[in-house]
Order: structure tokens, then C-alpha cells, then sequence
């Protein structure tokens, strides 16, 4: 169960005093603490309780998430990239952690926990689509030396396929790794959405319209389908997964993630357990990429955030 306090000290999160005797979770990442049961931290689960602490709280997230609980002026303002923005409008964005006016922001996220191995610089730059392929162009980057992926929440590939080939084209990058959600195909239509110089692999909805998840993954890679990762619940989340072999180095796992928007969050983080405990023990290295259906921009959103890290840490 969760530590007892013996040191008065307020909760971090509600702010009231954590008194002595009662029980309560620390943050390794920041060292707060807060009330291990208390209706601002209802999304913990006994799992967290029982281990008394957490690798990042919701107070480490707001620090570092790229526009957290910005309102609609200030994230119409963020976007912009500094044009046209006056000097107390640039004040007020200067908190972020993750400034979109600083095209060198690198961010070093630092823990005393080993377990929690983030990757020291986080390059967190925005880009439309122009400045995308004005960037490959200056960039002089070889092709054949980085490994490329991309993700769109596409809604509907039979619509959106002649749009998507026009934005591939237009970025001067040929990503070695497309994710696709929500593609929206069945089991009639979907041989008929290749793009050329691509593979295909994709797993449809059966019972009702919508989700659906892709990969197309370059022909010049190999790379074997992993079902045993799949998991295709319509209540819980749809996926994909293939592994990328790459001799004399490790191999790589990619998975495309649709969560519907209304299904239990709770059921999904057990299905991504399952899942990055599995990969965790190939010792390879993996990427996923989706759409989770949760909102940076909802403070309601934090716990299910902090809950979902520790499964992408390791890899």
C-alpha cells in the first residue's frame, strides 16, 4: 500500500495538507507528493497505489507538454511562429517549456529514477507542410541514412488518398513508414489503396463503419507481420504491428493505435501493457504512433498521460 507521511507537506495536486499517518504518492521524476486517494487523482489505479510512487506526475507534465492548457487565442498564437505577434502576447507564451518561437529548443528531460529512460533532447519543432520541404531541401539529408516515419489521422482513405499521395510528394522526404488511422476501408476495398513503391498492411473494422488501421512500409524493407501484438477490440482500440528486420542490428517493431474515443481507458492501458511488456522482452527496438483519442489540452487528461509513459521509456 501507499506510504504513510510523517513530514507535514501539502499534496501537490489539491493543495491541502497531507497529514500525518495519511497515505500518499511520490513523484520520482519532481520528489512532490500528493494524497494517494482524493477525487483530483481519481484516475489512479491500485496498481499505482501499491507502488507508493510514479515516474511522472501530472505537475512534470504541465512543466513539459507542448501547449498545455493553453486557451484557443494562445494556441492560435503558438502557431503562428512568432509573426505578427506583439510583445505581451510573446510574454504570455514565454512559459512553454516548449517554445514554437525558439526553432532550437531542445528539451532535457532529467530523473533520478534509471527506470525512467527518456531520451535526453526532445526536438519538438512545428512545421507546415512548405516549410517541411523547404527544410529537406536545405537539409542535404541522404536518404538511405535516416529512418523515416510519419502518422496521419487520415478519416477515410478512399476519400483522402489522392490528397495523401499529393502531400507525400510535396514533403521531399519518401518516409520510409506511413501509420494510418481511422482509414475507414473493409474487407472489399482495401487492396485497392496502394501507392506505388509501398507494401501494404492493414486490419479493418468487421462489425460497424469507421477506425481501421494501416502501415505502408517501403518495398526495399523487410519485414514480417507481428499478429501476436495485434489487438482489434471496437471497444478498446485497433492495431497493427509488423517488425522491420535489419541484419547485424536489432530489429524494429512499428504499431499504428486507433483508441476510440469513448472506450474505458482503463481497458486500453491494460492492452498496452500487455503489449510493450511483450516487446520489452525481444530487446528490440519499437515505435507506435496513432491516435489515443486524449487531449493535451484538458488538465482531466494528465493522469491517463502519466499512466501511459513508463510503457514508452524503455524503447
Amino acid at each position: 500500500m501507499a506510504s504513510f507521511n510523517n513530514v507535514t507537506q501539502k499534496c501537490s495536486i489539491c493543495s491541502r495538507v497531507i497529514r500525518t499517518k495519511q497515505k500518499f504518492i511520490e513523484c520520482l521524476t519532481c520528489g512532490r507528493r500528493f494524497h494517494a486517494v482524493s477525487s483530483r487523482v481519481k484516475s489512479f489505479d491500485t496498481k499505482v497505489i501499491a507502488k507508493r510512487s510514479i515516474d511522472t506526475c501530472q505537475n512534470c507534465l504541465e512543466d513539459s507538454l507542448p501547449f498545455h492548457k493553453l486557451d484557443d487565442f494562445d494556441y492560435k498564437l503558438s502557431v503562428l511562429k512568432g509573426n505578427n505577434v506583439n510583445d505581451r502576447d510573446m510574454d504570455r507564451l514565454s512559459h512553454l517549456k516548449f517554445n514554437p518561437f525558439d526553432a532550437d529548443s531542445n528539451i532535457a528531460l532529467t530523473s533520478n529514477n534509471e527506470n525512467l529512460n527518456y531520451s535526453t533532447k526532445i526536438n519538438c519543432d512545428y512545421y507546415l507542410p512548405n516549410d517541411f520541404s523547404r527544410l529537406m531541401k536545405t537539409a542535404n539529408i541522404a536518404n538511405d541514412n535516416i529512418f523515416s516515419i510519419t502518422h496521419l489521422n487520415i478519416r477515410s482513405l478512399n476519400n483522402k488518398l489522392n490528397s495523401l499521395k499529393k502531400l507525400l510528394n510535396s514533403l521531399n522526404l519518401p518516409f520510409q513508414i506511413i501509420g494510418l488511422t481511422e482509414t475507414w476501408l473493409n474487407d472489399t476495398n482495401d487492396d485497392s489503396f496502394k501507392l506505388d513503391n509501398y507494401d501494404f498492411v492493414n486490419a479493418n473494422r468487421t462489425s460497424r463503419n469507421g477506425g481501421g488501421v494501416g502501415i505502408y512500409i517501403t518495398k526495399d524493407m523487410n519485414f514480417k507481420l507481428r499478429r501476436d501484438l495485434n489487438t482489434n477490440d471496437e471497444n478498446i482500440m485497433e492495431s497493427t504491428f509488423v517488425e522491420i528486420i535489419t541484419p547485424n542490428k536489432k530489429n524494429i517493431v512499428i504499431g499504428v493505435i486507433y483508441r476510440p474515443p469513448n472506450s474505458k481507458f482503463d481497458l486500453f492501458e491494460n492492452e498496452i501493457n500487455q503489449i510493450s511488456s511483450k516487446i520489452d522482452k525481444e530487446n528490440k527496438i519499437c515505435y507506435l504512433m496513432g491516435d489515443f483519442n486524449i487531449d493535451l489540452l484538458k488538465s482531466e487528461s494528465c493522469c491517463q498521460i502519466v499512466i501511459l509513459l513508463p510503457n514508452f521509456s524503455n524503447n
